[in-house]
């Protein structure tokens, strides 16, 4: 009988081996994971001088973001001006009505004087 691949997934969707990630940790469950990975060493020819080389992953990936951003694409581009400069701030305008405009000059006058 061929099982759906729903009814297969069900049988390892939650294996019994993995680390219960809602045990306390101070990073979480996939920090420590993604951190491991990204160190790992990769063989790959580097894109621009067409050469092998071994890299860390996570050099990998900052040569590829570069890249992608050097090409126009505009995601790239963002991620690494917002990683470089910081996010930019959205502007926040407030309003208040002539009442209440009056009021606050009362009383920064009383304030003041």
């Amino acid at each position: 009988m061929n099982k759906s691949i729903v009814e297969q997934g069900k049988d390892t969707q939650f294996p019994v081996n993995r680390q219960d990630h809602t045990q306390k940790h101070p990073n979480g469950y996939l920090v420590p994971l993604l951190k491991k990975l990204l160190n790992k060493k990769l063989d790959i020819e580097d894109p621009i001088t067409k050469k092998k080389i071994t890299a860390l992953a996570k050099d990998v990936i900052m040569r590829k973001l570069i890249l992608n951003a050097a090409g126009g694409d505009n995601v790239a581009i963002k991620e690494i001006l917002e990683r470089v400069d910081g996010k930019v701030k959205e502007k926040t305008e407030h309003s208040i009505d002539d009442e209440t405009k009056g009021l606050l000059t009362k009383a920064l006058g009383r304030l003041n004087g």
